[in-house]
Formats: C-alpha cells, sequence, structure tokens
C-alpha cells in the first residue's frame, strides 16, 4: 500500500504478549514502514526483564513481514518461545530526515505524506517511552524538583518538602526523617550546630549568591553526630541558608 493510502492512528507503538508453549508468530497491527523499524524482545518466563539481554536480533531471531501496510504486519520467530515467554514489539523508526526538497523540484503526494507519518509515529514512540519512565502525576499538587545528578552508592529518596534527593545508599530503608531546620549563615561561617542529628538528613544551600540546591555529605560536609555539628568544606556569603531536612 503506497505512503499516500496509509493512516496513522492515536496508538501506542508497542505490543507485548505472554507466548503460548512453541509460539512463533505475533501480530503487530499498525503501520510500519521498514522491517527494521520494529524491535523485539524475548524475555524468558519467569525472568526479570532486561532489554539489552532480552534484545533480538532481526533475520538471525525473528522475520517480519507487512512492512508499508495500513494494518500491519507480523513478527515470526525463527525458534518458538517457551511456555509464559513475554514478547515485546517496539515500533522505533530512525530519527532522521533522508528528503531534501528541491526548488522547483517535484512535490509528491507519497514523499509528503511518508514524511508526515513519520513523524507522528516518532511523536507516538517517544510519548510511549515518556509514559513508562519515572515522573510525577500530572495532577500532583508538589513544587519540588525532579532533576538530580546521579551519584555511586545513593538512593533516591523525598524529603519533607517533596524534593527528590540522594541517600546514602547504608540509610535505605531507616526511618525517614520529619524535621526541617534552617541555619543562616554568616560570611565565612563553616560550622553549624544543629538541634537535630543531621547524620540520616538531606543538606540544602540557598541564597541570592548561593548555587542553590543539595549538597553532599563527605564531599560538600562532613557530620559530627555525638554533637550535632556539620562542618562545610567550603565557605558561603553572608545570608545563605543552609537547611537539614
Amino acid at each position: 500500500m503506497p505512503a499516500t493510502t496509509i493512516v496513522v492512528n492515536d496508538v501506542e507503538p508497542r505490543r507485548q504478549y505472554t507466548a503460548t508453549a512453541g509460539q512463533t508468530v505475533f501480530d503487530f497491527p499498525m503501520p510500519f514502514f521498514s522491517t527494521g523499524d520494529l524491535t523485539v524482545y524475548l524475555t524468558p518466563s519467569g525472568q526479570a526483564a532486561d532489554d539489552a539481554s532480552d534484545l533480538l536480533v532481526i533475520s538471525t531471531d525473528y522475520t517480519v513481514s507487512g512492512e508499508d501496510t495500513q494494518d500491519g504486519g507480523l513478527v515470526t520467530l525463527v525458534t518458538g518461545a517457551a511456555l509464559g515467554d513475554i514478547v515485546t514489539i517496539d515500533r522505533v523508526a530512525d530519527l532522521e530526515r533522508l528528503v531534501d526538497y528541491q526548488n522547483s523540484g517535484d512535490l509528491l503526494a507519497e514523499t509528503l505524506n511518508r514524511e508526515q507519518d513519520t513523524e507522528i509515529m516518532i511523536s507516538q514512540q517517544l510519548r510511549s517511552d515518556l509514559d513508562r519512565k519515572f515522573g510525577i502525576n500530572r495532577t500532583s499538587t508538589s513544587t519540588g524538583s525532579v532533576n538530580i545528578d546521579p551519584i555511586a552508592n545513593t538512593v533516591l529518596s523525598f524529603d519533607t518538602g517533596g524534593n527528590l534527593v540522594m541517600l546514602d545508599k547504608a540509610l535505605a530503608g531507616t526511618v525517614p526523617v520529619v524535621f526541617t531546620e534552617s541555619v543562616t549563615l554568616t560570611d565565612g561561617q563553616t560550622s553549624v550546630t544543629f538541634s537535630n542529628s543531621a547524620d540520616r538528613a538531606s543538606m540544602y544551600v540557598s541564597g541570592d549568591l548561593a548555587d542553590n540546591g543539595q549538597i553532599l555529605k563527605n564531599v560538600d560536609y562532613s557530620v559530627d553526630v555525638t554533637n550535632k555539628i556539620v562542618t562545610l568544606t567550603q565557605s558561603y556569603h553572608a545570608g545563605t541558608i543552609l537547611t537539614l531536612a
């Protein structure tokens, strides 16, 4: 079917099946333009999904038919799946543009439709990827930041303000912090005594002249647990707020 007659409906470009014993054929009921547009994974029954090890290789592990048609096509495994295997099929169009229009050149409906259809397919795959990522509900009232740099040997957590923070891995599963305490620093001050222990809390700096955000234990500060003293590895301008949360 030529591109002039293909309609790209509002669908998720992904199908997932739980295989029967020996099953080889799996349906992909939506348009795709090339056999290489389909990425196929097989997760053995009872095992955790792993994109790297579950990825199959076209021609070696499976074949594809039905490209460039309205109704989609079929993925056929070379070797039948085992009972309970999970077969996942994603449509992943290449992020590239292969057509360049020329002055006074041909402007064909088939070429235009193919380009616009591909753009919609790419938008659908990006939406599908985003829908399956960690995030915050649209209706959430949280105003906390969800952007953070990954740090080795830490785990993700939310503080009492709803901010995403990194905690020392050794603290995972401990009782969450339920207090917030702030101190306004004087010029050059590096030592602060808190009324609450900073050992299992997160630490933040904020102020007009500060690089606002979380600072890291054993990198940006150290903690005297017995005396509840935080010692900063650098000083900040007067008026900078140090917050324990």
